[in-house]
């Protein structure tokens, strides 16, 4: 386990970074929910996503839209980057009366069965995985020895 904090402005602290890294080669599953979601934070995953999509693997994300701040051009961008409709691809649009939509979980489960997490404060927009803002989370991974029953807590949370 690790923590990330880009209160430093060390870019290697970035979600980015730790995303860009987690999809590089062999994933086979990925997963997130975001409170806030905007389509040019998937320029660094792009070419994964595309890839995952080509290869009928899966991607399953939940996005928030608190205050409708969700723009539905970034949802489409984002339908078409998960080569939707497709049943290896699920899609969740959330939005509450009384609160907001706030986890920011991210999720990876690899060819070799070895799984890996970012959970903490940045989302998926463009400010968040550069870390514009300051942002701070832990990366779990179970190469490293991280217990999988929390990844598997994550990728069930995501799941449900």
């Amino acid at each position: 386990m690790r923590y990330i904090d880009s209160g430093t402005r060390d870019a290697s602290q970035a979600l980015g970074t730790w995303l860009t890294a987690a999809v590089e080669s062999d994933v086979r599953e990925i997963r997130w929910q975001t409170g806030f979601f905007s389509a040019d934070s998937l320029a660094i995953i792009q070419e994964p996503l595309t890839q995952l999509s080509r290869d009928h693997r899966a991607i399953h994300a939940l996005i928030g839209s608190n205050d409708r701040s969700t723009i539905r051009a970034d949802v489409d961008t984002l339908v078409a980057t998960l080569g939707m409709p497709r049943p290896e691809a699920l899609l969740g649009v959330v939005n509450f009366s009384g609160g907001y939509f706030h986890p920011k979980t991210f999720h990876v489960r690899r060819d070799d069965g070895s799984q890996a997490s970012y959970v903490g404060s940045a989302n998926l927009t463009g400010a968040g995985v550069a870390s514009l803002h300051i942002e701070a989370g832990v990366i779990i991974d179970t190469r490293e020895g991280d217990p999988v029953y929390i990844l598997d807590a994550v990728a069930s949370g995501v799941d449900a």
